[in-house]
């Protein structure tokens, strides 16, 4: 067995060389505190389990996929005719939502990063997305998009399709 520890946890780990099965013990001051633990750990257990297991595939993070997909819909959007393009238009405009978020929960101006965002992808870099490993410069709240896929930040492909997927059938009942 393996102790691992720190001031605040002690982790016991004991190795055998054909188990395929691991516990996890959580340990926390508020019952909150273990729930959010919980469902961390839940995630990334079943995306390690989707990797493995079915779908391998990636795709940049940070709302790059989402602004991208919004880019590609308005484009499209604009040579309908009628009420489809406002349907159209509207739709796209939903997607900003996860690179708003991201930006209104980094303290950034929603507003000039989806537009930094936009601009970005219009000029073809299409794995640009929110950016929150710099530093504010300013007061404007911005901070430029940057490469999502080359700096590691990514979404599991079958989680956007899904959540996608969901989300249009909601909308469409």
């Amino acid at each position: 067995s393996d102790v691992c520890s720190s001031d605040l946890t002690k982790t016991i780990m004991i190795r055998t060389g054909d188990s395929r099965i691991a516990t996890i013990v959580l340990r926390g001051a508020t019952p909150h505190l273990l729930d959010e633990l919980e469902r961390a750990i839940d995630d990334a257990v079943n995306l390690v389990r989707c990797v493995t297991t079915r779908d391998q595939r990636f795709l940049p993070g940070g709302g790059a996929a989402e602004i991208q997909v919004a880019h590609k819909l308005a484009e499209w959007g604009r040579t309908v005719s009628g009420l489809e393009q406002y349907a159209a238009i509207k739709f796209a405009e939903c997607f900003e939502v996860v690179p708003r978020i991201l930006a209104k929960n980094a303290g950034l101006s929603h507003t000039k990063v989806v537009t930094a965002l936009y601009a970005a992808h219009a000029k073809g870099q299409s794995t640009y997305g929110v950016n929150l490993a710099d530093e504010v410069q300013g007061s404007d709240k911005v901070v430029a998009p940057h490469d999502a896929a080359a700096a590691g930040v990514l979404d599991h492909y079958d989680t956007k399709r899904w959540a996608i997927q969901l989300a249009v059938e909601a909308a469409m009942t």
